[in-house]
């Protein structure tokens, strides 16, 4: 007997649903499983564009990456690629998540800081399974 793991969308039973579109999780389909996740904290230098960090994951293969990247000293967490636009902020204030990306080793963080100050900062990142 083997055991199995599995979420159905509402109005699908769990016991005999076969369809994959109707699953919320299922472990029986090779779906975006979370393998490993951390954080990773350090600080930009002022007026720094495009700083990479590097930090292994560990792994045999490239896994894929997703990460947020909170200011330590607002509370604002940034997606990659997103800038802050908010009326109450200038943009020239916050730290500016650019991307994250995994390669065979490592993963890399690349952030820039148009602010003419230090900043530090903490990245919380999830490591997934390629899907085969």
């Amino acid at each position: 007997m083997s055991y199995k793991l599995a979420v159905s969308k509402y109005g699908y039973s769990v016991l005999t649903e076969t369809n994959p579109n109707n699953f919320i999780f299922n472990s029986d389909y090779n779906t975006f499983k979370i393998i490993g996740s951390g954080t990773y904290s350090n600080s930009i230098s002022s007026s720094t564009y495009f700083q990479t960090f590097s930090l292994s994951h560990g792994l045999s293969y490239t896994p894929l990456v997703h990460a947020f990247c909170k200011e330590n000293s607002t509370s604002y967490i940034l997606l990659p690629n997103e800038r802050l636009t908010s009326p109450m902020v200038s943009d020239i204030e916050v730290i500016r998540f650019e991307y994250v990306e995994a390669n065979s080793s490592s993963i890399v963080f690349c952030l820039s800081n148009p602010s003419y100050s230090s900043k530090s900062f903490t990245i919380r990142y999830l490591l997934f399974e390629v899907p085969l």
